[in-house]
């Protein structure tokens, strides 16, 4: 499957996924995120492996809304009219984000991903994808109220920097 493919995939689902969504319930999504301390270890090896990689696919998914949104906001890509299903698309992926980091499933020791300091900081883990939510509605924010560019871009880019900083903490890059 070529990457676009699968980018234009991801998008697809994520649409039908949030179609049904209605805003109020958008919102109410910050609640009800998962701590990844109630979370159960799966039940083996192999359905750890299947959760690694859905958690991949996942993380990719976010990356293609949000470059979407970039293209759209920064560089004046010309779907203007397309940036709030985006932004229901990365809260609703959101929402679920920390159920794909149940205990035992870290990166062993020279692999890339999520770092075992996860499960040590299970509450900070968490309050990152809740900070993640809570900047994303501040941009679904911005742009339903047209706020300028520049406000939404700094929106955008508040978002942002709340995944380079669970980066930073919590993943090893892929070499």
């Amino acid at each position: 499957m070529t990457r676009l493919f699968k980018i234009s995939l991801i998008f697809l689902l994520t649409i039908a996924v949030i179609i049904p969504i209605s805003s109020c319930e958008l919102d109410q999504q910050t609640q009800d995120i998962t701590p990844i301390s109630e979370l159960s270890p799966p039940e083996n090896e192999a359905v750890a492996e299947e959760i690694i990689n859905y958690r991949r696919e996942q993380m990719q998914g976010l990356s293609a809304h949000y470059r979407s949104l970039e293209a759209i906001i920064d560089e004046n890509a010309p779907f203007s009219d397309q940036a709030l299903i985006h932004v229901e698309s990365l809260m609703a992926i959101n929402q679920f984000l920390t159920q794909g980091f149940p205990p035992e499933t870290a990166m062993e020791e020279g692999e890339w991903g999520a770092k075992p300091l996860i499960w040590d900081e299970p509450d900070e883990f968490t309050a990152i994808v809740v900070a993640f939510q809570d900047r994303l509605a501040s941009l679904k924010s911005a742009i339903t109220e047209q706020a300028s560019q520049e406000e939404v871009s700094e929106a955008l880019n508040q978002a942002r920097q709340q995944c380079l900083d669970c980066h930073q903490v919590y993943r090893v890059r892929q070499p």
